[in-house]
């Protein structure tokens, strides 16, 4: 109960009780989690976080939570010995309810705002899993659905959950695509059906049964296919590395990062660019060894003998001065290098000296019939 003075018009004034509307954290967190329009794979991990939440304040009401009960609760999760990322997500969703709460005025300021919760990348619990050792695992299973969940992650980058929803009525094999479906935004994006992972797909389109329309047919969707595929790759040798299927996924980004533009390459994983640079682009050994066997220098063509002994023409257009080699001048032009050739000869432009504060003269460049590309606010020296 809370007491509250009231004011009256003739300055009297009285005091009353009211029952405090305000509710229990957990059935604060049941009504948030009932209303959050989210997919389902999110919510099932926020309603895992708050079971912890709640479990750890029993009946306390939302209201008499504070910035000590906030710290305590952090403190119980690190005596846990869990990861600090994990940590800091359940910080994160805690402080996400608790900003609902001060939304619905039942509280004034968060306890755990002055928790951190950003989650960072653990480089520790990378791993690069190169293509040998995956062909070898793959080769080593006796499940074809397991054989395609592994090539749809380490192959197409697909996440855990999206290796299960994949229908062949998605895969386009003459247009060389596959739209891979998702419990994330976006919920469908189109990838490259990379030769690596069609051929995969081939055999185990062969090896369906007759009317399957789902690529791998074991597992239900919500069903986690690690626990098993640990044990194969046990079984198979290997050692087993960190966050099974999220590694095969960032190792893929890895390479389609290394070679293609980074807003492409993200675009096929379904993440952003500063996502990928954070938690899934790692460091290649081949990158090392080529850069100490072939560095950063541009490749320079060597002179041919037939460019041996050719003279250099040059033009001055006010303060540019445009030095060319064997260019093609019209006939007409005071740079002919052949009084009877009315088409002169082939060069291209080989420096520019001087500096430009203008925009180049577009008919002397014609004039010469040679293609110039300059910058039109830098100087050139």
């Amino acid at each position: 109960m809370q007491r509250s003075r009231i004011k009256l018009a003739d300055s009297t004034s009285f005091s009353v009780c009211f029952q405090n509307d305000s509710q229990t954290l957990r059935e604060f967190a049941d009504r948030y989690l009932e209303g959050h329009n989210g997919k389902r794979g999110t919510k099932a991990q926020l309603k895992m976080s708050f079971d912890n939440l709640c479990a750890f304040f029993s009946n306390k009401r939302v209201d008499e939570i504070n910035e000590g009960d906030a710290e305590d609760y952090r403190r119980e999760l690190e005596k846990k010995k869990l990861a600090e990322n994990t940590i800091r997500r359940r910080i994160g969703r805690a402080k996400q309810l608790f900003n609902s709460a001060i939304k619905r005025r039942y509280i004034d300021t968060n306890p755990f705002a002055d928790e951190v919760s950003t989650v960072g990348s653990n480089v520790e619990r990378q791993a690069f899993i190169d293509h040998q050792t995956i062909e070898h695992l793959i080769q080593s299973l006796d499940c074809e659905s397991l054989r395609v969940i592994v090539a749809l992650a380490r192959y197409g980058g697909c996440r855990t959950h999206e290796t299960l929803l994949q229908r062949w009525e998605d895969v386009d094999w003459v247009g060389g695509s596959i739209l891979i479906r998702s419990e994330k935004n976006p919920p469908v994006r189109c990838v490259p059906l990379f030769p690596e992972l069609r051929r995969h797909l081939l055999r185990a389109k062969e090896m369906a049964p007759p009317g399957a329309t789902m690529i791998q047919n074991r597992y239900k969707t919500g069903v986690n296919p690690g626990t098993t595929l640990k044990k194969k790759i046990i079984a198979a040798g290997i050692k087993p590395w960190p966050k099974l299927i999220q590694n095969l996924r960032a190792s893929r980004e890895t390479e389609l990062m290394a070679k293609y533009p980074a807003k492409d390459a993200t675009s096929w994983i379904g993440n952003s660019v500063a996502v990928a640079n954070k938690h899934y682009a790692m460091k290649l050994r081949d990158s090392f060894s080529r850069a100490i066997a072939e560095g950063a220098t541009p490749q320079i063509t060597p002179q041919s003998p037939s460019d041996k002994g050719r003279k250099h023409a040059t033009q001055d257009f006010g303060r540019l001065k445009i030095v060319v080699k064997d260019a093609i001048f019209p006939a007409q032009s005071p740079l002919v290098a052949k009084e009877n050739d009315p088409y002169g000869t082939r060069t291209r432009v080989t420096a520019v000296k001087g500096r430009c504060p203008r925009p180049l003269d577009e008919g002397a460049a014609e004039e010469m019939n040679v293609s110039v590309l300059l910058s039109r606010s830098a100087g050139f020296t």
